[in-house]
């Protein structure tokens, strides 16, 4: 069977998994540079591992492509890759070739090597900065405070920010739906209510009437200023915006949720509890993503412990 046509069977069994169409175009779009990349009318079983090694060396390389990729677009580029010959190695409909990539320790062509940078998240000095600046004198500053609001408050994904309808802000008991997060789980967010409610009643009573349940709209530049639901890249260019007026570093909303998940480890809470929070797919996500804070949590035990030994002095009883 040619690679392409493997491909395309791939997509479609995914697509039977009711996999969300994010996740679809995701593997679409890493396979379809990885085709791209192949001789044509290649057939699966051709290919072989220092395919895949000289496909993804390629893809690393700033001498080689237009603009040097994101270590994780690498490790995307190669994620997907070990995801459809995994499946194909499975699969009888494409003969069960044996994968190119391999498994475990004798794994032919392993993973790049993503390094660990730093998370970049906004200080609640220059979120408290945003919300000042911002003075709800008109329905689109109303939704622009609230939206760093919700961001800094519950850590929510962009999609998931952009999902959010009037009715999953469950002010009575201060908690957030998110009703199809990353893969396609729900979960509660709580919130305080104190800060969100006077933001989203200002937003809600300002802004123009709205027949449908989306919380955050927008209006088009054109002359016709039409109303609709805003989308991910106006999210995008409201905080742009905001944090230009508001005189500090722009924040991609990754980093309000980053914010988000160290304000809660910070304060005490467990990796378990922000796992349920930020919708991680296990703690061990949660203590990947947050393992510097673990260090400075020691740290900071640490430094209380030894405080706490020095205050016993030289005639206290040993300690053990």
């Amino acid at each position: 069977m040619l690679v392409n046509d493997a491909i395309e069977l791939f997509i479609l069994y995914r697509e039977a998994e009711n996999l969300s169409p994010r996740t679809i175009r995701w593997y679409r779009d890493h396979l379809g540079v990885f085709l791209d990349w192949l001789p044509p009318s290649i057939v699966l079983t051709e290919v072989r591992s220092a395919d895949i090694a000289r496909y993804i060396a390629e893809q690393a390389s700033s001498s080689r492509l237009p603009k040097a990729l994101a270590p994780y677009t690498v490790r995307a580029r190669y994620s997907t890759l070990r995801a459809f010959f995994n499946w194909a190695e499975e699969s009888d409909e494409v003969g069960k070739p044996p994968s190119p990539i391999g498994y475990g320790r004798r794994k032919k062509v392993k993973p790049p090597r993503t390094g660990d940078p730093a998370k970049k998240f906004v200080p609640y000095e220059h979120y408290k900065r945003y919300v000042t600046i911002i003075q709800p004198t008109t329905w689109q500053a109303a939704r622009d405070r609230l939206l760093g609001i919700i961001l800094f408050w519950s850590g929510v994904r962009l999609q998931e920010c952009t999902d959010l309808l009037v009715r999953d802000v469950d002010m009575k008991r201060e908690l957030l739906l998110v009703r199809e997060g990353k893969g396609r789980k729900a979960r509660f967010v709580p919130f305080d209510g104190d800060v969100v409610r006077p933001a989203l009643l200002d937003y809600l009573y300002m802004r123009p009437p709205w027949s449908g349940p989306e919380l955050w709209i927008g209006q088009s530049n054109n002359s016709y200023r039409r109303l609709a639901p805003l989308q991910p890249e106006g999210i995008r260019q409201v905080l742009l915006r905001r944090c230009r007026q508001a005189g500090i570093p722009y924040y991609n909303p990754h980093a309000w949720r980053h914010a988000f998940g160290m304000w809660l480890i910070n304060c005490g809470a467990s990796m378990a509890a922000v796992s349920l929070a930020m919708g991680h797919s296990s703690v061990q996500v949660t203590e990947k993503v947050y393992a510097h804070m673990n260090t400075a949590t020691i740290q900071r035990e640490y430094a209380a412990a030894v405080a706490y030994i020095k205050q016993r002095g030289e005639g206290a009883p040993p300690l053990w």
